[in-house]
């Protein structure tokens, strides 16, 4: 039954406001927990992955004395391209890593005979900071400079068409570049944020005459150069308005009905995830726990497609809307009015019961198959995924981790509620008490996501 709210819920939800908790940790003057860098390089491989607009990804990691193992899910069948893909990714931060650990040494022997050489000094550069910028390529060596370069241009070739579809991105009624542009002149924007905003167009600019005078293709040879500058100086600056200004952008985007900050967090995306596998390679404490002296494993999850029987009639939705509204002391029934996207399904099907195509989304998905197998060593806690959950997936997340303390995490939430949405398999993953638990609890999340929209339009209509 809570797969039928959440197609109402579909109807009824308003704009949402988002939960990022790698957003919400990028001010410096919040103290991350250990497990920081570790939780930003899966959700950075998670994003990387994505080639199309459609795909979508979600990274599970366990470590053994000897062997990184990633297990790979996705909202579709995860394809040999995105497997060889994870396996260059490997070889270019492994020679990368394998290379700043030379200079390491040469370094440490060229000071050593000269007599500079002091232990506590290397052990104050070994100190790290997390929020380190990803290093220039102009200030590496030479050798490292060319494998850095390499790897960026492999990269962005790999994922152009969604870096392509980003930087256009935006509603109907506006590109997220001509949002930037209406905001940056708006007379409530303060001095600083106007600059850097008029900065960011600028450059951004650049980016599109560089793709407009290449046909849309990865621009090559010292075009590359100057593309690669473009998108990391846009990548700096988004990052340093996020920290001083960001509920100025907030405020303006509520006040002109733009998306100005989330076409920013987007453009910069897959620069940032790039930026954060090359401090992923150089870190002397990443690189020695997770590249030295291992082999790369990869599974994947294989994608099933389900079936979701709707109700028989579009009426049958009204005790389901009743129910749900009870559950949670609300007695006003609005009848399950609201289901637009829901009624092109009988509209379809005149004749039949509709039956939905629908997918147990990738984060559920991988989560249901880590806890089938019998896996050794465990896996980290922490799920990369290329994007923020749905609601119902982090619902479902939230009740594992209450009711059965099973605590994998994600990076957030978008608050939306996608459909069609299938409830993951739980047979063979948990006991049937425990799984009856969940899917209760599930129940009473969606039911009370349900009320709140229901009656948000209540309210409305009066």
């Amino acid at each position: 039954m809570a797969e039928h709210l959440i197609g109402l819920i579909h109807d009824l939800q308003p704009n949402c406001e988002t939960y990022d908790s790698a957003f919400a940790l990028n001010k410096k003057s919040h103290k991350k927990p250990s497990s920081y860098r570790v939780n930003r390089a899966l959700d950075a491989l998670a994003d990387v992955l994505v080639s199309e607009e459609s795909e979508v990804f979600a990274v599970a990691a366990r470590m053994a004395p000897d062997k990184l193992t990633l297990t790979i899910a996705s909202n579709a069948n995860v394809k040999e391209r995105t497997i060889k893909h994870i396996q260059r990714i490997w070889e270019y931060l492994s020679a990368l890593g394998d290379e700043y650990a030379r200079m390491q040494r040469q370094q440490k022997c060229s000071l050593t005979r000269d007599g500079d050489y002091d232990d506590e000094e290397e052990e104050e550069e070994e100190e790290e900071d997390e929020d380190a910028p990803p290093p220039k390529l102009q200030e590496m060596f030479e050798a490292q400079r060319l494998i850095a370069e390499d790897f960026k241009r492999y990269m962005y070739e790999h994922s152009l068409q969604k870096l392509l579809q980003r930087l256009h991105g935006g509603s109907p009624e506006r590109t997220g570049f001509e949002s930037l542009k209406l905001v940056k002149d708006n007379k409530l924007l303060s001095k600083k944020s106007q600059q850097s905003l008029d900065k960011i167009v600028e450059v951004l600019n650049s980016v599109f005459e560089l793709f407009a005078a290449s046909s849309n293709e990865l621009p090559k040879g010292e075009d590359f150069g100057d593309f690669s500058l473009d998108i990391d100086l846009i990548d700096a600056l988004v990052h340093e308005m996020f920290d001083d200004c960001i509920g100025e952008l907030h405020h303006l985007d509520s006040l002109s009905n733009t998306q100005t900050t989330r076409y920013l967090k987007e453009v910069t995306s897959l620069t940032s995830s790039i930026g954060i596998l090359l401090m992923y390679a150089i870190s002397p404490h990443l690189r020695s726990r997770f590249l030295c002296g291992k082999h790369l494993g990869i599974e994947y999850v294989p994608s099933k497609q389900c079936n979701l029987e709707l109700p028989s009639t579009p009426e049958d939705y009204k005790p389901i809307a009743k129910s749900a509204l009870t559950s949670q002391r609300s007695y006003w029934n609005n009848e399950g009015k609201s289901r637009d996207h829901i009624m092109q399904y009988y509209h379809a099907n005149p004749n039949s019961t509709p039956v939905v195509p629908a997918l147990v989304h990738c984060e559920c998905a991988l989560i249901s198959y880590l806890l089938k197998g019998d896996i050794s060593p465990p896996p980290f806690s922490y799920i990369g995924t290329s994007e923020l959950s749905c609601l119902p997936c982090w619902k479902f997340l939230k009740c594992l981790r209450e009711d059965l303390n099973i605590n994998y995490q994600v990076r957030g939430t978008h608050n939306e509620s996608h459909w069609p949405w299938k409830y993951p398999e739980t047979t063979g993953a948990l006991y049937p008490d425990q799984a009856k638990k969940v899917q209760d609890s599930f129940y009473r999340e969606i039911a009370h996501r349900y009320t709140e929209c229901a009656l948000r339009i209540r309210q409305e209509e009066e």
